[in-house]
């Protein structure tokens, strides 16, 4: 699938292109892995999916029509600034690029079957969960540095889900 990023497009899959992305980390330290990435449509596609999944954002999107979550109508920063609804903010193109970049470093999308467990016993039957709780590599889909840069448009508030286990 090529990259498509018309803003408002019923069949955009990204917030940025590949030029966007080169630029971005052209003049960004510590940006090598973007270099080496084999294929930075599918990185950037990834990631702008990522975002719109995982995250709530407030506003509205401008049109019924539009695949991704941006342009948004009612869209304030912090400081209250009104974010025009014609365009994809910076922060959003940011938090693409910097997604990216960091799906080349891991797979954030994988899921990790022991991911809590820090000790397993087969006889008598012994699991002991880890201290830090369920999520014992520490890896979150959406890293807090992109939350971030990301914190004027979403909401903290909403459903979450609560993992429970036995002891």
């Amino acid at each position: 699938m090529a990259l498509i990023a018309t803003i408002a497009s019923s069949d955009a899959n990204s917030y940025v292109t590949e030029a966007e992305g080169d630029a971005y980390f052209a003049e960004r330290m510590h940006s090598s892995k973007w270099d080496a990435i084999v294929d930075k449509e599918a990185a950037l596609i990834t990631a702008s999916r990522m975002l719109d999944w995982n995250l709530t954002f407030n506003g509205s999107p401008t049109t019924n029509e539009q695949s991704m979550k941006f342009p948004r109508i009612d869209l304030i920063r912090v400081d209250g600034r009104s974010v025009s609804s014609a365009i994809i903010p910076i922060e959003v193109k940011f938090a693409t690029f910097e997604l990216a970049l960091a799906f080349a470093s891991k797979d954030r999308t994988a899921d990790n079957s022991l991911a809590g467990i820090e000790q397993v016993k087969a006889g008598p039957l012994f699991v002991k969960a880890t201290p830090a709780g369920y999520d014992s590599t520490n890896i979150s889909l959406i890293p807090s540095h992109i939350r971030k840069i990301l914190s004027d448009f979403i909401t903290s508030s909403g459903i979450g889900v609560v993992r429970l286990m036995r002891a």
